[in-house]
């Protein structure tokens, strides 16, 4: 059996105002653990200018923390890989999208980004971000693994779970 992972490709970690605490633990996961994505830069304009593994536990691994997303295309593509995601890194209280988040996920999306997101806050089904994903980026911008399936069953689990309760 192999051990090979297939990588979705090189991301941007989304983190605005919390890497450095507690609700950026999911950017703490994927800047310490990420095989799915290359990390080439993490957002939070709170500790920019600092070195990714030093605001984590002191250990320096490489990755920039920048002020913007238009900032972490930049180191992505000065780093010799160009940004192919934005991965939403934040954990806010109830999974919930927060609305100074929104211009930013457009933002990436406009500038052809591949936005992956885990909140309750189905983004697929958002009207502005889903337009916004299928004229920058030409299909849907949610990659690999959809949206839907990060938060909720497929179709075939809801018709076994129908089924299994008649």
């Amino acid at each position: 059996m192999s051990s090979f992972v297939p990588c979705d490709g090189d991301a941007i970690v989304y983190c605005e105002g919390d890497f450095a605490t507690s609700y950026g633990k999911t950017a703490h996961g994927l800047v310490r653990f990420s095989r799915r994505y290359r990390i080439r830069a993490v957002v939070d304009s709170m500790v920019a200018g600092h070195d990714a593994g030093e605001v984590l536990d002191g250990q320096p691994n490489g990755i920039p923390v920048v002020a913007g997303i238009e900032a972490a295309m930049q180191a992505a593509e000065s780093s010799g890989a160009p940004a192919t995601h934005l991965v939403f890194g934040l954990a806010p209280d109830g999974g919930r999208l927060p609305d100074f988040a929104r211009t930013d996920l457009l933002n990436a999306l406009q500038l052809g980004l591949n936005v992956d997101a885990g909140l309750h806050d189905l983004l697929s089904e958002d009207t502005e971000l889903a337009a916004a994903a299928r004229t920058f980026s030409g299909s849907f911008g949610f990659s690999a693994i959809p949206v839907s399936f990060m938060r909720t069953r497929p179709s075939r689990l809801r018709e076994d779970v129908a089924i299994a309760s008649r």
